[in-house]
């Protein structure tokens, strides 16, 4: 897969008048809409253009003073579940289009700008999330990214009917579809279902799976589930009740299923408090396997001073599996990126939710790019050039190729700068491409 190449072409000065091509939009499929003309002042040398929601002629509040100004929205979640990662993912977004702007803009046309003004917190409720897509819809030409997986598919119509296009902060499967997201959500790297399928077969031996039934667990334990029929299938798989949903907190049972079938290793997607009891307990009281594990059951507190399973988490025997290289990866963006982060002084407990804002960014950007290339100046042809992508430059942070196949391994290290060190390139397993044809979970 080669790097989308973009050329510069368009130039906009202040002032001319906007007209929105989007003001009724009855169309349940974002189609592309070529600029109308209107008339201009005998006085300017600007070409005739009309300009959709979100595009200006004026300059953005923190952009370059000589370019014109795209506007993107932001839903997020800053009391839900997702409370404690939004932050992060707004500063990554903030941080890639001031780095994006200082370099040019974009096509040396537009800056582009994130602001919390058209920020909302929907905390993942669906009510919530419309009500702040009513909101900010009339401002923005896209969303810089979306949080709340059920709170984004239930607004989908919405999302589709505005011809709005966003980056998802969870990988669920379901965005890699058009079946599902219907080319709106821009997803960025491997979704849970990928990094499970790709966790068992990076395992060895008899494999176990233990999981509970959230989505993002559902979704790795589907991929897991599929890759393990692959091969010999799976000598375990033990659903897992949380501890805040009144789940033992030593996990006493699972732990003792672990030790008597005593698979060689162990795929766990489950919170961080279960992943702490299940595998502390269960390597402490003398199970000598592997465990891989979703990104999202490692937490810091596992390995602070005060945990009693950090020698356990530091050890050979646990294995992170995600889609996002680490911190001090070497890649053209990982410079771009933490040279940025340092400048505004991204906490180390923020970095990965700040990478995931930045990466996010990408695709966004083709498909900015591409729309103000063929000068189709609104929502529509920001959807259509979206469309039309085969590729993604993502400058090193993602593989050139089967970016949405490929994870990556990591040991637990408490001197990186994020917890987390390689132990593998990206990587991907070739019976992904058969099986990966459609979500792997619902949404309950």
């Amino acid at each position: 897969m080669t790097a989308v190449t973009f050329v510069s072409g368009c130039a906009v000065d202040p002032p001319a008048p906007v007209a929105d091509p989007l003001a009724s939009s009855s169309s349940s499929t974002p189609t592309s809409t070529s600029t109308s003309t209107s008339t201009l002042p005998p006085t300017t040398t600007l070409p005739p253009t009309t300009l959709g929601k979100g595009f200006s002629v004026e300059p953005c509040v923190n952009g370059l003073p000589s370019l014109g100004c795209i506007s993107l929205g932001t839903i997020t979640d800053e009391t839900g579940p997702g409370q404690f990662r939004a932050p992060g993912y707004f500063a990554g977004a903030q941080a890639f289009w001031a780095s994006r702007n200082n370099d040019g803009g974009i096509a040396n046309a537009f800056s582009v700008e994130v602001l919390r003004a058209d920020k909302r917190d929907a905390a993942g409720d669906t009510e919530a999330f419309a009500d702040a897509l009513g909101s900010i819809e009339p401002s923005v030409a896209a969303l810089s990214h979306v949080v709340g997986v059920e709170a984004i598919e239930s607004n989908m119509a919405a999302l589709v009917n505005g011809a709005l296009v966003g980056a998802p902060a969870d990988p669920w499967s379901g965005w890699a579809f058009l079946a599902t997201d219907v080319g709106v959500i821009l997803e960025s790297g491997a979704s849970w279902c990928v990094n499970g399928y790709n966790a068992v077969m990076s395992a060895s031996g008899s494999i176990g799976l233990i999981s509970d039934q959230s989505l993002a667990a559902r979704d790795f334990a589907a991929g897991a589930r599929a890759a393990a029929s692959a091969t010999s299938g799976l000598t375990l798989d033990l659903q897992v009740t949380p501890i805040a949903e009144g789940g033992e907190p030593s996990q006493q049972d699972i732990v003792a299923e672990v030790l008597s079938r005593s698979p060689d290793s162990i795929v766990l997607a489950t919170g961080p408090s279960e992943a702490g009891a299940i595998i502390g307990g269960a390597v402490l009281a003398g199970y000598g396997g592997d465990f891989f594990i979703q990104e999202g059951s490692f937490t810091g507190a596992l390995i602070d001073g005060s945990s009693g399973v950090r020698s356990v988490f530091l050890s050979d025997q646990v294995r992170v599996i995600g889609s996002l290289a680490p911190w001090e990866f070497e890649s053209p963006g990982h410079a771009s990126m933490r040279l940025a982060a340092d400048a505004i002084g991204i906490p180390p407990s923020a970095r990965r939710a700040f990478q995931v804002g930045w990466v996010s960014q990408y695709p966004i950007m083709a498909a900015i790019e591409g729309a103000v290339r063929r000068q189709d100046l609104d929502r529509r042809g920001i959807v259509s050039a979206a469309g039309a992508l085969r590729s993604v430059d993502y400058e090193g942070m993602l593989p050139d190729e089967n970016p949405a196949l490929s994870s990556m391994a990591f040991r637990v290290d408490p001197d990186a700068p994020d917890l987390l060190v390689s132990e593998s390139e990206f990587f991907f397993s070739p019976g992904l491409v058969d099986y990966y044809t459609s979500a792997c979970s619902e949404i309950s």
